[in-house]
């Protein structure tokens, strides 16, 4: 099995790096059309129109939200929120009879494919990205 950083690659888009889990597959394909992985960024947004730019970051998109590896599925979450660290992964809401069922259930569905995860409380944003073995 491959750990997430084996597979992940920092790009960087307007000056905000972004990790990305790559397949082997979805590596061939960007390197087919922009040359390799090297300033992807840079190379996103040098269109001569917007429009092409954000033509190129819905491929980019498409292309990692459906990427399968032999079987496996490569799942990455980023959600914005305004708490501070959470590093307990627990509810911060009133209302806990309705809310902090998120990382149970993403726990629950990755250990039911014998998947990998990772939380990551970044402050200003959460991370959450995964890996399950044998899905498709």
């Amino acid at each position: 099995m491959y750990s997430l950083e084996d597979r992940s690659q920092v790009i960087t888009i307007g000056g905000v790096e972004h990790k990305l889990i790559l397949t082997t597959k979805a590596t061939k394909d960007i390197t087919k059309r922009y040359g390799g992985l090297e300033k992807l960024g840079d190379k996103l947004l040098k269109n001569a129109t917007m429009e092409e730019s954000l033509g190129e970051v819905i491929w980019l998109i498409a292309l990692l939200a459906n990427q399968m590896m032999n079987g496996n599925l490569i799942i990455s979450v980023i959600n914005s929120k305004q708490e501070k660290r959470n590093l307990a992964l627990v509810t911060t809401k009133p209302d806990k009879e309705k809310h902090g069922r998120g990382v149970k259930s993403i726990r629950k569905v990755v250990d039911k494919y014998d998947g990998t995860v990772e939380f990551e409380d970044k402050g200003d944003t959460f991370e959450v990205t995964g890996i399950l073995y044998e899905v498709g």
